[in-house]
């Protein structure tokens, strides 16, 4: 079995999707899923491309909603993530 670093794998599909090397990134996205299935910023990097890059609603919704469901509810991010599924989802 391969080595399993899930902040490795995020940082290195966040760059990927910056190049505009999507598919590399949802891999990259899943394999961080792989290590660490509660991941919040792979849920969060997947939300952002499946809702921004490839558009599919439906997936995007699905780790928006896993992402926060791993946030504090004071977080930073929770009042974008709720706006996004509530957008993807009505």
């Amino acid at each position: 079995a391969s080595p399993c670093h899930a902040p490795a794998l995020n940082n290195l599909a966040f760059l990927r999707r910056r190049q505009q090397r999507i598919q590399e990134a949802i891999d990259l996205y899943e394999q961080s899923l792989q290590c660490n299935p509660d991941g919040y910023l792979a849920h969060l990097g997947l939300g952002h491309i499946y809702y921004s890059d490839v558009r599919e609603r439906e997936r995007a919704a699905q780790h928006y909603t896993r992402a926060l469901e791993e946030l504090d509810p004071l977080h930073k991010d929770a009042r974008m993530l709720k706006e996004r599924i509530l957008e993807l989802t009505w």
